[in-house]
């Protein structure tokens, strides 16, 4: 959908084929699957045109090629162009010109070349080819000459008092000090129009936030408030409002700490990839960010059949799952979604994403929480959070794909890596712009028995050894300091945090020491 796809549907492609006189047509794979790359008339680059679903391309193992034969250089025309078609009035238009061979090539323009207007009813053009509407609503034809007066190039604008103004959302939710144009549109005719400061008249209580500078707006530092904003046409009364919240905190709509919750998930896998979920208890020394649980999440790529292949975890009882309090249609207007994700070995390099629809998508979207090309690049615990900019509440989770661990070709930068492992999941928290957590978490600064500093795999000669840490808090402004009460300390996987000192005397061999803070 507009802004990142002016695209048609299956259904007005199918009357535009039958228009044609067609009884059978085939429609190619979308998505990420489809690359589209051209040379504009003029330019010498082949360059993306369209926006991949994946956000870069993908190896592609067929291609549809329309090319003509090269041209001799010589400039034959001129091509003209605009930023847009159609402009508010009194705006300042900018045309340009490339030259053009007779096929379409690139060419040098001469030097002798003037701009003039078809008709200086609408305003006046300099010779660098700025146009400067005098108010006069219609098209704009603009010429380029030769010295002869002959012309070479003919291009145009509408310049035209817009009729509808929409939004992304009826209702946004911004941090403090957030600076957007709340995806507006404006149109005539149903096509989009560039507007200018002074074109929209913007109504709203000041305690959101200050004044729209070139139609963007900047929400308050501090206040968490609520608010409608309202938008007219300049001379017209055509409006549009929406409703603004400011500084709104994060939810937390997934904690695992609720076992009848738990059991709605589930795994799931395509293309030969294999899943698993289980639920892990802080006392079972495995990796738990708050409280006392969180969601394990395995994966095996080495029976996958194809690439692109996915380890999922979801669930697919929505209805059951609100009956118990938890969530299925993320709540209010959501900036994005975050969760804490401990990255093993294991998973380093797998792609994390997410599965929601927005309201205006005919199907599901997955929302980055990593890079495909980078993927998972920690290990330990770490907060991730994809950004919901340019979509449209209300969103709704995926089931059985909400959660979701990638393996494309693009992995591992094409080597055939098939990794089996885990990840570890806590806290899946809705933001709303306004995102005060700590997500840093401490800092250990050194381990020490017998009050010598150990590494991993460090050698003990002593049965007999006293078992010392220190650490501290990150540096931030939203450092919420260290919770001692909560500091667990696992030997041979048995809790420390409640016995009296940490002397202990072990036995010859292999002894794992992990510490949660």
């Amino acid at each position: 959908m507009f802004p990142r796809s002016i695209g048609i549907s299956l259904k007005d492609l199918a009357e535009i084929m039958h228009s044609y006189g067609a009884v059978m047509a085939l429609n190619m794979d979308g998505g990420g699957s489809t690359t589209y790359l051209a040379k504009i008339e003029g330019e010498t680059d082949l360059e993306l045109r369209n926006i991949p679903s994946d956000g870069v391309e993908r190896p592609s193992i067929s291609s549809l090629l329309v090319y003509a034969d090269s041209g001799d250089g010589a400039f034959h025309h001129a091509g003209i162009t605009t930023e847009g078609d159609i402009y508010t009035p009194n705006s300042e238009v900018q045309f340009y010109a490339r030259g053009v061979d007779s096929a379409g090539g690139f060419a040098e323009l001469p030097d002798d070349l003037s701009w003039k207007l078809a008709d200086d009813k609408f305003g006046t053009i300099d010779k660098t080819g700025s146009f400067i509407s005098n108010g006069t609503e219609g098209k704009v034809i603009v010429h380029l000459e030769d010295n002869t007066g002959r012309k070479v190039g003919e291009g145009s604008v509408e310049i035209r008092t817009p009729d509808d103004i929409t939004f992304r959302s009826d209702e946004f939710s911004l941090g403090f000090e957030e600076t957007t144009d709340f995806g507006i549109r404006v149109t005539y005719q149903q096509r989009p129009v560039i507007f200018k400061d002074g074109d929209i008249i913007w109504e709203y209580d000041e305690k959101l936030g200050g004044v729209f500078e070139n139609n963007r707006f900047t929400s308050n530092s501090d206040e968490s408030i609520n608010g409608i904003v309202k938008a007219t046409i300049a001379n017209t009364d055509i409006s549009k409002e929406f409703a603004l919240v400011v500084g709104k905190l994060p939810i937390v709509i997934f904690d695992y700490e609720s076992d009848d919750i738990n059991e709605k998930w589930e795994p799931k896998s395509v293309n030969g990839a294999q899943s698993d979920i289980s639920i892990v208890h802080r006392d079972s020394g495995e990796p738990v960010r708050f409280g006392n649980q969180s969601l394990r999440m395995d994966f095996d790529f080495t029976t996958l059949t194809r690439l692109s292949a996915g380890a999922y975890a979801g669930f697919t009882d929505p209805v059951g799952l609100e009956v118990l309090g938890g969530t299925y249609e993320l709540p209010g207007s959501p900036a994005g979604v975050g969760m804490w994700v401990y990255g093993t070995e294991e998973s380093q390099g797998l792609w994390l994403r997410i599965g929601v629809r927005d309201k205006d998508s005919p199907g599901w979207k997955a929302f980055d929480l990593t890079t495909e090309e980078e993927g998972i690049n920690w290990i330990g615990w770490k907060y991730v959070e994809t950004s919901f900019e340019g979509y449209s509440a209300p969103y709704t989770i995926l089931p059985s794909q909400f959660i979701r661990l990638m393996l494309t070709p693009n992995s591992f930068d094409g080597e055939t890596i098939k990794p089996v492992g885990n990840i570890y999941v806590d806290n899946i928290t809705v933001t709303y712009g306004t995102n005060p957590e700590d997500h840093n978490p401490p800092i250990i600064d050194s381990i020490k028995i017998n009050d010598e500093d150990v590494l991993n795999e460090s050698v003990i000669n002593t049965n007999n050894i006293t078992i010392e840490t220190s650490f501290y808090e990150y540096e931030d402004k939203h450092a919420t300091g260290i919770d001692f009460e909560n500091v667990n300390i696992y030997v041979d996987g048995v809790n420390y945090l409640n016995k009296d000192g940490y002397a202990l005397n072990i036995t010859d061999g292999k002894h794992i020491y992990k510490m949660y803070i």
